[in-house]
């Protein structure tokens, strides 16, 4: 069985490095190559140079290539790149941290990969340390679990599943960061994900996530969607005009959320220190609210003890 997994880990590899070097020749060895091949050599530049910190999981979303396998093979690979990812954890490996990048973003690769086209059972691709967040109604899910990126910050990878009207699954990666976009709210680990409103051409939802921006800096959110047969809208205006509501406090005990499933309410109470820059004093001050759903988004009201 080691060998097998073996095999396959080198092969997935060697095809991954095969991809990259050929498309480096491919882009780069014709002076006279059209427009769009010229851009695609200056991407791929940009992409690789030192001075981008997302290199790896950059090269992977564009270039690697998952081999066209059968089901069992592919979770034969998926297997051995989590066991790689779990190694790269303890190893004292002056590049640890660039290797778990690497794993992490072809363990997200694959997993878009057999989810989408293969009939599985989603609960086949939670191993650990990859967590999945089910749905009431089951027809979304989140795989979710630590990035290990060796900074103060707790951030987490998360990719949402989501079962369409023609009953095929799609995914997403909720990512927090690259070079153009830092989304906080999808850095956290997933709790729970609502089902709010079901109707024949939409539904709703709500998930819950929590995590820590540093050693004592600690934030819950909420991030809305909503699916209107095949199309996911994760700019659904859930609270207000805002598809997501972030709090942050500098103590995670002093951090209350509170869901009322009946109703379809939820209070939160956090504290916050506010900070003169006149006197360097702190003042710290509690802030409580309530959010209603009124069957299309979440409305704030009054809270009362």
């Amino acid at each position: 069985m080691f060998a097998f997994q073996s095999f396959y880990m080198k092969y997935l590899l060697i095809v991954f490095s095969i991809v990259l070097l050929l498309s480096c020749n491919r882009q780069t060895r014709n002076n006279d190559d059209s427009k769009s091949n010229m851009d695609s050599s200056i991407s791929m530049n940009n992409i690789l140079t030192e001075n981008n910190p997302y290199r790896i999981r950059d090269s992977i979303k564009r270039f690697a290539i998952i081999p066209k396998l059968n089901l069992n093979a592919k979770l034969k690979i998926f297997k051995s790149l989590i066991d790689s990812l779990q190694n790269c954890y303890i190893s004292n490996e002056v590049n640890q941290y660039v290797e778990i990048d690497k794993y992490n973003y072809l363990i997200i690769k694959y997993i878009q990969n057999i989810v989408e086209n293969h009939s599985i059972v989603p609960e086949i691709l939670a191993k650990d340390p990859i967590k999945l967040v089910r749905s009431p109604d089951q027809k979304v899910g989140v795989y979710t679990w630590d990035e290990h990126a060796g900074s103060t910050m707790s951030s987490n990878i998360n990719i949402l599943v989501y079962r369409t009207s023609d009953n095929k699954m799609k995914t997403i990666h909720l990512e927090w960061i690259n070079r153009n976009i830092e989304h906080l709210t999808y850095a956290g680990v997933v709790k729970k994900i609502y089902l709010l409103s079901s109707k024949k051409d939409e539904r709703i939802y709500m998930i819950q996530a929590e995590g820590s921006t540093c050693s004592n800096c600690y934030f819950s959110s909420m991030i809305g969607f909503s699916i209107s047969y095949n199309n996911l809208n994760l700019k659904y205006p859930l609270f207000g005009n805002s598809s997501d509501y972030l709090f942050e406090s500098r103590d995670s005990s002093l951090i209350e959320f509170n869901y009322n499933s009946k109703i379809k309410e939820f209070s939160v109470s956090y504290m916050v220190e506010n900070r003169s820059l006149d006197t360097a004093s702190e003042n710290i001050y509690s802030i409580s609210e309530k959010w209603i759903f009124n069957g299309e988004k979440f409305v704030l009201y009054p809270f009362e003890d």
